[in-house]
């Protein structure tokens, strides 16, 4: 609803129609995919027609991704009321197709609540299914970093990262503009 919402009020939120980026955090990274992927799903076609809901790209950051395995259980438990047929559904790795938005994808090698698994195998279903796709691991990490700067924290609790992941917003902005976004000078100022 919020993607046809931003499609249909364009003008007024001053954003081209044809350039939305959805961009999702763990769960919210496997609500991003799903939209990604279900678009035209019967479960969507009452809100608005697929060209509309479907995403121009994704930004997957640390996303809970797969519904077996070491994984996130409690996303999928959560999501799906325990219900093992459609968390198995719902396992973003199972839904990438070829005509799905480009992706990029950010995880931390040892993020401990939602391991780097996940990201692995939605990488390795995306090269195989030939998504345009970029994938960014980073060494050091835990799980919930946001942008990973000193606002994102509380005042000297800034936990122990990478030195580049700090950079990962700049990565993506890159993405999209590669993949043929245009990037306005204030959203370039932004960075």
């Amino acid at each position: 609803m919020a993607m046809a919402c931003i499609r249909r009020r364009a003008e007024e939120f001053e954003v081209d129609r044809d350039q939305v980026a959805l961009v999702g955090f763990s769960a919210g990274g496997h609500l991003a995919g799903c939209l990604g992927t279900l678009f035209d799903s019967p479960e969507v076609r009452d809100i608005a027609p697929a060209e509309v809901l479907k995403p121009n790209a994704l930004g997957l950051c640390y996303p809970v991704t797969v519904s077996r395995g070491k994984t996130h259980l409690g996303s999928f438990r959560s999501l799906t009321a325990g219900e093992e047929k459609l968390a198995d559904r719902l396992s973003l790795d199972k839904l990438v197709r070829g005509d799905m938005p480009p992706v990029f994808l950010w995880q931390t090698r040892d993020d401990q609540t939602v391991p780097v698994r996940g990201s692995l195998l939605l990488s390795a279903a995306l090269e195989e299914a030939g998504v345009d796709f970029a994938m960014h691991v980073y060494r050091r990490g835990r799980h919930g970093l946001a942008t990973a700067d000193l606002e994102s924290y509380h005042e000297g609790n800034v936990p122990e990262m990478s030195k580049d992941i700090r950079k990962w917003q700049d990565k993506m902005m890159d993405f999209f503009e590669e993949i043929g976004f245009r990037i306005t000078d204030q959203e370039a100022g932004a960075r």
